[in-house]
Protein backbone atom coordinates (compact mmCIF):
# COMPACT_ATOMS: atom_id res chain seq x y z
CA UNK A 1 0.00 0.00 0.00
CA UNK A 2 1.33 3.66 -0.73
CA UNK A 3 2.36 6.10 1.75
CA UNK A 4 -1.00 8.17 1.33
CA UNK A 5 -3.03 5.32 1.50
CA UNK A 6 -1.64 3.71 4.26
CA UNK A 7 -1.84 7.38 6.07
CA UNK A 8 -5.78 7.54 5.33
CA UNK A 9 -6.76 4.08 6.26
CA UNK A 10 -4.80 5.07 9.73
CA UNK A 11 -6.66 8.30 9.87
CA UNK A 12 -9.82 6.79 9.01
CA UNK A 13 -9.59 3.72 12.07
CA UNK A 14 -8.66 6.22 14.46
CA UNK A 15 -11.46 8.67 13.80
CA UNK A 16 -14.44 6.01 13.29
CA UNK A 17 -12.79 2.89 15.27
CA UNK A 18 -10.68 4.48 17.78
CA UNK A 19 -13.31 7.41 18.10
CA UNK A 20 -10.07 10.10 18.34
CA UNK A 21 -11.03 13.33 17.72
CA UNK A 22 -9.13 14.94 15.08
CA UNK A 23 -6.62 16.99 16.91
CA UNK A 24 -5.99 13.92 19.30
CA UNK A 25 -4.60 11.91 15.84
CA UNK A 26 -2.50 14.90 14.44
CA UNK A 27 -0.84 14.72 17.69
CA UNK A 28 0.21 11.20 17.92
CA UNK A 29 3.91 10.00 18.85
CA UNK A 30 5.02 6.86 17.54
CA UNK A 31 5.10 5.55 21.51
CA UNK A 32 1.78 6.63 21.79
CA UNK A 33 0.81 3.47 19.73
CA UNK A 34 2.07 -0.08 20.88
CA UNK A 35 0.68 -3.55 18.92
CA UNK A 36 -1.74 -5.29 21.06
CA UNK A 37 -3.23 -9.02 20.88
CA UNK A 38 -4.35 -10.31 17.48
CA UNK A 39 -2.99 -7.98 15.13
CA UNK A 40 -4.72 -4.55 17.06
CA UNK A 41 -2.92 -1.22 17.75
CA UNK A 42 -3.24 -0.29 21.23
CA UNK A 43 -3.34 4.12 21.10
CA UNK A 44 -2.92 6.21 23.70
CA UNK A 45 -4.23 9.80 23.93
CA UNK A 46 -2.17 11.82 26.15
CA UNK A 47 -4.55 14.88 26.33
CA UNK A 48 -8.37 15.43 25.50
CA UNK A 49 -11.07 17.29 25.31
CA UNK A 50 -12.19 15.85 28.81
CA UNK A 51 -9.02 15.17 29.78
CA UNK A 52 -6.97 18.50 29.17
CA UNK A 53 -4.28 17.80 32.16
CA UNK A 54 -3.68 14.31 31.25
CA UNK A 55 -4.32 13.32 34.41
CA UNK A 56 -6.14 9.93 33.54
CA UNK A 57 -4.67 7.18 31.03
CA UNK A 58 -7.28 6.80 27.99
CA UNK A 59 -6.13 4.06 25.60
CA UNK A 60 -8.01 3.06 22.42
CA UNK A 61 -8.38 0.17 20.05
CA UNK A 62 -8.17 -0.05 16.80
CA UNK A 63 -8.57 -3.22 15.10
CA UNK A 64 -7.87 -4.98 11.59
CA UNK A 65 -7.00 -3.33 8.15
CA UNK A 66 -6.70 0.08 10.52
CA UNK A 67 -4.08 -1.41 13.00
CA UNK A 68 -2.57 -3.08 10.51
CA UNK A 69 -1.84 0.39 8.51
CA UNK A 70 -1.44 2.65 11.49
CA UNK A 71 1.50 -0.05 12.94
CA UNK A 72 3.24 0.38 9.36
CA UNK A 73 3.40 3.82 9.53
CA UNK A 74 4.97 4.02 13.42
CA UNK A 75 6.86 1.24 12.69
CA UNK A 76 10.19 2.88 11.63
CA UNK A 77 10.16 5.78 13.84
CA UNK A 78 11.14 6.99 17.00
CA UNK A 79 8.93 6.87 19.85
CA UNK A 80 8.60 10.81 19.98
CA UNK A 81 8.36 11.77 16.34
CA UNK A 82 4.67 12.44 14.55
CA UNK A 83 2.89 9.91 13.30
CA UNK A 84 0.92 12.76 10.62
CA UNK A 85 3.96 14.71 10.13
CA UNK A 86 2.89 17.95 9.30
CA UNK A 87 -1.06 17.36 9.68
CA UNK A 88 -2.85 19.31 11.85
CA UNK A 89 -6.76 19.05 12.70
CA UNK A 90 -8.21 20.62 9.83
CA UNK A 91 -5.77 18.67 7.25
CA UNK A 92 -6.61 15.15 8.87
CA UNK A 93 -10.45 16.53 8.93
CA UNK A 94 -10.03 17.39 5.11
CA UNK A 95 -8.18 13.71 4.17
CA UNK A 96 -10.66 11.57 5.94
CA UNK A 97 -13.54 13.45 4.20
CA UNK A 98 -11.77 12.91 0.81
CA UNK A 99 -11.45 9.32 1.74
CA UNK A 100 -15.04 8.94 2.20
CA UNK A 101 -15.94 10.92 -0.75
CA UNK A 102 -13.48 8.26 -2.61
CA UNK A 103 -15.64 5.84 -1.41
CA UNK A 104 -18.90 7.03 -1.88
CA UNK A 105 -19.67 8.28 1.41
CA UNK A 106 -20.95 11.66 2.80
CA UNK A 107 -18.67 12.58 5.51
CA UNK A 108 -17.03 14.81 7.50
CA UNK A 109 -14.22 14.09 10.28
CA UNK A 110 -16.74 14.60 12.71
CA UNK A 111 -18.74 11.73 11.63
CA UNK A 112 -15.57 9.98 11.95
Amino acid sequence: MAERGREDTAIIGLLFHGALRRSEVAALVAGDVEAGEDGTALVTVRQSKTNQEGARRDVRLVKNGYAAALLALCADLDSDEPVFYGLNGASIGRRFAAAARHAGFKATAHSG
